[in-house]
């Protein structure tokens, strides 16, 4: 019975000595962690298991903050948190989930205290460490609300000067703190364009241009243009407008001498004579026949044989008495100028719309006897060549007349005459046929000197190559960038008589049709909407063309009062009744306090929140009221003793 007790009591002590054991710990962690200290204090807990942590606050709901909390980065909310268990240390991260950034990382913190979130979507994961070790977290997802606001078009100017005949391109920058996608549109559309390249500092920043195809002489002129920028928050707001003009100066083109070729003239017999029209093409002042073009001529080494006229005529006839001999010959045509220079035609087109003239070489010779010119050498050697459909072939020839003249040059490639080269005894030419071409090609090489030809031609076997594929346009279809531009919307027509007349496929009605039923539009209220869209780089693909017909809400008769956003008068409204041929849209630029703003441009939809208005200070009211009256009270006393004194003055004089 003894023994029996005894095993009793020293099992019971061994069990109450292991638990004690299990529950001991000290400040270096029985969980493994290192304080460096071999001393530490132990302490008994009470309680096993693992912690349970609750977060009170954030909640899984939405924010909502104001546009002044949004400018000073404030969006401070209750860090408010508990647990079942003791509890050593606190941590939390918090995550920017729309920009998948981490915003604080392993950030200490004491229960019910405050934290900064960030705008949008929020992820915060609590972090506990017991007492025990265990470490235990928790999360909550939460919205930060802050109302919409307008885009801003930034470092756009109000005018812009290029020269004709080039391209305008022309960067600028929309800023919206919202990052909501920017929909740019230029009105009128008329030569420029415009649309969105990307987006910077988060989505914040859109790179946006307006650009257009080259513009010739028949586009000079000022273009105003309004520039929009919309957020496509709602049909009503929010949106940013500039007007910019945009000028093509007009400059003098120096005019063109059609290529004069070699001539060879007999003293004798036929060929005797030179009837010729200098042929010029002049954008600002026509053909030849002009009035504004002169002509003169340049007989560079020798006596002049002959003149020319005003309007470019030379005509010669060949004698017994004239020289023989190559005679090397400059004929010159100079334009008359523009009349009205544009005031910054020097810094744009460089240059100040004064005459200018082209000139062109040629030779005429005289002989008795005319020898046939002769292609002395050519390279390749070889007449048969064999070629990838990429390679470039290289060719030159030497050229020689035993009369002297050096006779003019040409290149043709299956027939067509691909360059001319006069007054050099060498020639070079080089050709690739490209990929997506096979068989056999001919390339030949002609001389003459105006009357005697000589030639070579060589056969050229071109192996198949395919071309890379770009935009949709298959085998054989170089790569190109399609760069597609569109004119505005036309009216809205309503869709059922849109596939009657014939303007509609089945297939774009069938679409129409069913967008309009997910608007939940009546039938007699479902309109179709077309344009015409071009690429500018003709690419001959339509992987990136954008869509030619949309729906829209028809009316019978749209108006800049229907409360629809629609088209009419031909250019389209940018927000409901306002903007194309309606008043301007209010924006947050414009000077006027419209559109719920509480300050002129500021406040409601405008990104920057109003100045706060500042109290009158009781102490300074009181101060200037007190000075006010000290200053009235000292001003009667004034008075009062220059009264007095004249009182006395009297009084002296009566006595």
């Amino acid at each position: 019975m003894k023994k029996t007790v005894i095993f009793c009591v020293c099992l019971f002590a061994f069990l109450t000595l292991s638990s004690s054991f299990l529950l001991l710990t000290d400040e270096a962690g029985v969980s493994g962690r290192a304080s460096g200290s071999t001393t530490g204090k132990v302490s008994l807990v009470v309680g096993f298991g693992v912690p349970e942590i609750n977060i009170h606050s954030p909640k899984n709901i939405t924010y909502n903050f104001t546009k002044l909390d949004r400018k000073n980065n404030n969006y401070t909310l209750d860090l408010n948190v508990s647990s079942d268990k003791p509890i050593n240390t606190w941590e939390y991260d918090l995550i920017d989930t729309r920009h998948n950034n981490i915003v604080e990382e392993s950030t200490g913190f004491h229960p019910n205290t405050s934290f900064n979130a960030v705008r949008w979507q929020n992820k915060l994961i609590v972090s506990a460490n017991s007492t025990s070790g265990r470490i235990v977290n928790d999360s909550v997802a939460f919205f930060v609300h802050v109302p919409n606001s307008a885009p801003e078009i930034k470092n756009l100017s109000s005018e812009y000067y290029m020269c004709e005949g080039n391209y305008f391109n022309e960067e600028y920058r929309i800023r919206d703190v919202d990052e909501d996608e920017i929909e740019t549109k230029i009105t009128p559309k008329k030569l420029f364009y415009t649309n969105t390249k990307y987006t910077i500092l988060e989505g914040k920043i859109t790179i946006a241009q307006i650009f257009s195809g080259k513009l010739e002489k028949n586009n000079v002129g000022v273009y105003e243009k309004t520039i929009s920028a919309n957020d496509q928050y709602n049909s009503t707001c929010c949106i940013d407008t500039k007007k910019i003009n945009i000028s093509v100066i007009e400059k003098n083109n120096k005019p063109s001498i059609q290529n004069i070729s070699v001539k060879t003239l007999w003293r004798k017999g036929d060929n005797r004579s030179l009837n010729m029209n200098v042929s010029v093409e002049d954008i600002e002042d026509g053909n030849r026949t002009s009035e504004n073009i002169s002509f003169y001529l340049n007989f560079r080494d020798s006596e002049r044989l002959f003149n020319i006229t005003n309007n470019g005529t030379i005509n010669f006839t060949a004698n017994k008495n004239t020289s023989l001999g190559v005679y090397n010959i400059t004929v010159c045509a100079r334009d008359s100028g523009i009349d009205e220079p544009h005031e910054n035609i020097s810094s744009i087109c460089n240059q100040d719309g004064g005459p200018r003239e082209d000139c062109e070489n040629f030779t005429i010779t005289i002989t008795d006897r005319n020898r046939r010119p002769t292609i002395k050498y050519h390279y390749p050697k070889n007449l048969t060549l064999n070629v990838s459909g990429d390679e470039i072939i290289h060719f030159n020839i030497t050229k020689y007349d035993p009369d002297g003249t050096i006779p003019d040059g040409y290149w043709f490639v299956d027939s067509e005459k691909k360059k001319y080269e006069s007054e050099n005894s060498n020639s070079y030419f080089s050709h690739s046929f490209g990929c997506g071409v096979t068989g056999k090609h001919n390339i030949k090489s002609e001389i003459t000197d105006g009357l005697l030809n000589d030639s070579v031609e060589w056969e050229v076997n071109v192996d198949f190559v395919k071309c890379p594929t770009s935009g949709g346009g298959g085998l054989g279809t170089p790569s190109c960038e399609e760069n597609w531009v569109c004119e505005e919307w036309s009216i809205c027509q309503n869709l059922e008589k849109s596939l009657e007349i014939g303007n509609l496929s089945g297939e774009d009605y069938r679409e129409v049709k069913r967008r309009c039923e997910k608007m939940g539009w009546e039938e007699e209220n479902c309109g179709v909407q077309l344009r015409n869209c071009e690429d500018l780089n003709n690419c001959n693909a339509t992987k990136d063309k954008p869509r030619e017909f949309n729906r829209c809400f028809y009316l019978e008769s749209p108006s800049c009062n229907d409360g629809v956003k629609n088209c009419h008068g031909g250019s389209c409204e940018l927000l409901v009744d306002c903007g194309g041929p309606c008043k301007p849209c209010p924006t947050c630029s414009d000077g006027v306090q419209n559109q719920g703003e509480r300050g002129i441009d500021c406040g409601g939809p405008c990104p920057n929140p109003c100045p706060k208005e500042k109290p009158i200070k009781i102490k300074w009211l009181l101060t200037v009221i007190s000075l006010g009256v000290g200053i009235i009270l000292i001003t009667i006393l004034i008075m009062r003793i220059k009264r007095i004194s004249e009182i006395k003055r009297k009084i002296k004089k009566i006595k």
